[in-house]
């Protein structure tokens, strides 16, 4: 009876040994254990000259921001102001900030996605007018750009900057499949940024 006690209890300190061990062990991450990863979304809008005439995009992208730098999103977007052309996109938004505590800081960004559109015959007699209707031809879209941001406030940014939209994907046969007349070089160009970041930071 004694010697199993006393194996009781030197099993007992066995197991409680190991769950110590276990419990102290901390579980390996590709980001590690000190890593901040919060959620961030916005709304965007990007202007550029589309066959002469101006146009406008409204778009919300939403995802993780990293230690308050690196933002991996989903971003979509619309044509608002076009009187001819309706356009739309959908894609993965890359952001890096550098030292984004200071008022004024920098960041970078790269869109890439897949898009749609489409024109037509008459122009639109007001922005809201096909607003959405997108469907045609679809083409991949690559967008680089920088920006400068501001501090509003502790959960708001201010973003304005340039980014360069590379189409391609459009062809000559669907000016006669889908009626349209919108080539990648209409659609490729340098475009204005500006964009409201929501946050915690």
């Amino acid at each position: 009876m004694k010697y199993q006690k006393k194996y009781l209890y030197i099993i007992i300190c066995i197991v409680m040994s190991i769950t110590v061990s276990l419990h102290a062990q901390q579980t390996e991450t590709i980001f590690g254990s000190g890593t901040d990863i919060s959620f961030l979304w916005g709304i965007d809008n990007r202007s550029a000259e589309i066959q002469n005439d101006f146009g406008s995009m409204v778009g919300f992208y939403g995802g993780a921001l990293i230690n308050k730098s690196l933002l991996i999103a989903f971003s979509t977007g619309l044509n608002l102001a076009h009187p001819d052309v309706n356009q739309g996109y959908l894609g993965l938004l890359c952001q890096y900030t550098k030292e984004p505590q200071k008022l004024k800081h920098y960041s970078a960004q790269l869109f890439v996605g897949r898009g749609s559109t489409k024109d037509y015959m008459m122009p639109k007699t007001n922005a809201f007018d096909n607003f959405g209707n997108v469907t045609g031809p679809s083409f991949l879209v690559i967008e680089p750009g920088i920006n400068i941001e501001f501090n509003l406030h502790e959960e708001y940014r201010a973003v304005v900057g340039l980014a360069y939209r590379h189409v391609s994907g459009l062809d000559e046969s669907d000016v006669l499949i889908n009626k349209t007349n919108v080539t990648n070089e209409d659609l490729s160009g340098v475009n204005l940024y500006l964009s409201l970041k929501i946050g915690k930071y």
